[in-house]
């Protein structure tokens, strides 16, 4: 008989407890952010609570700001206000999002698991974060080859992300994430920091071309030419797990392949546009209080530290010391 489970997460301080009538509900949240499993969350925690209904309606009066397929391949409508935030699956059910709360309220029809394992959840995880002064970007982060501090490599779904940071972590730099960073935000005594939120690695077929140490991999790819990869499959070459927020030392922004490599100092102004592009959304409720606070702290981060453009070239095994070359240059 199936029994109401609890789970409860530690993000380094952002607290998030989630109620469900069944383990299974849960369990796509347990294997995602397995290395942040609780039994005591710090408070005042996030709470996303879940209950099953047959006819799962939105709540009216929210108005319809989006409306497209979701990248499980489901129909998805958004509706948002200032401090409201929901998301409508399909006929499967529905995700709402109280900012001001700090709750959250996930209601689906019996056997809808699969529709909730990734968009959904990701929303739950970064109004929690926050919450808590921390803000979801789309990167990858590093830990640098010397020790002091870390790396967040960003740019659009494509563009290298995953290529760039495996052949980094190949040559001393230690992986923290491929596509998920959080940037903590600093006060006046210090600098903000950077996380990362390990999770399957997506590989695609060039990537394994340039990279051929990740290999061999099964004949798996999907219709992108990519196929996932389990981060326990990769110990013994690319040891990954729960990383403590470092100091941020640097942001590389992804631009073209070269022949060769370079990495040049790029405007802070346009390195923001970036960033916000790929991770900033304004819809028919405007720019919400929540996106300007995010906006805000890319803002500081990128203030904190050198921002660098990379173009990468082929001889991805001296990536590393064209990294190390223009930090050291940038903090002379």
């Amino acid at each position: 008989m199936d029994e109401p489970h609890r789970v409860a997460f530690d993000f380094h301080g952002a607290g998030l407890v989630a109620e469900a009538p069944r383990r299974s509900w849960t369990a796509g949240m347990e294997d995602s952010f397995r290395w942040y499993v609780t039994e005591t969350p710090p408070e005042p925690a996030f709470r996303l609570t879940m209950h099953e209904d047959e006819d799962p309606r939105m709540p009216p009066d929210m108005p319809l700001t989006w409306s497209g397929l979701l990248p499980e391949r489901e129909p998805g409508r958004m509706y948002e206000t200032d401090t409201l935030w929901a998301l409508e699956v399909g006929t499967h059910g529905f995700l709402r999002i109280d900012h001001t709360a700090s709750t959250a309220e996930l209601v689906m029809r019996r056997g809808s698991e699969r529709a909730f394992t990734m968009t959904p959840i990701v929303a739950v995880l970064s109004a929690a974060l926050h919450a808590r002064g921390q803000h979801i970007v789309h990167g990858a982060s590093l830990g640098c080859r010397d020790g002091r501090g870390a790396i967040l490599i960003c740019a659009p779904s494509g563009f290298g992300k995953t290529t760039t940071s495996l052949a980094l972590a190949r040559e001393g730099f230690r992986l923290f994430a491929d596509d998920v960073s959080m940037i903590v935000s600093g006060t006046e005594a210090s600098k903000p920091r950077i996380w990362g939120l390990p999770n399957w690695l997506r590989i695609h077929r060039k990537t394994l071309e340039l990279l051929p140490w990740l290999g061999p991999l099964p004949d798996k790819w999907n219709a992108e030419d990519e196929q996932a990869v389990a981060l326990h499959d990769m110990d013994a070459i690319l040891p990954v797990g729960r990383t403590a927020p470092a100091p941020l030392r640097a942001v590389i922004i992804i631009g073209t392949r070269a022949e060769r490599h370079s990495v040049v100092p790029l405007a802070r102004a346009e390195a923001l546009v970036r960033l916000a592009r790929d991770n900033v959304s304004s819809s028919g409720a405007g720019v919400t209080p929540w996106h300007r606070r995010q906006f805000a702290a890319y803002a500081d981060a990128l203030k904190s530290c050198p921002v660098f453009e990379l173009h990468a070239g082929t001889d991805l095994a001296s990536l590393a010391d064209e990294v190390d070359a223009a930090l050291a240059a940038a903090e002379r």
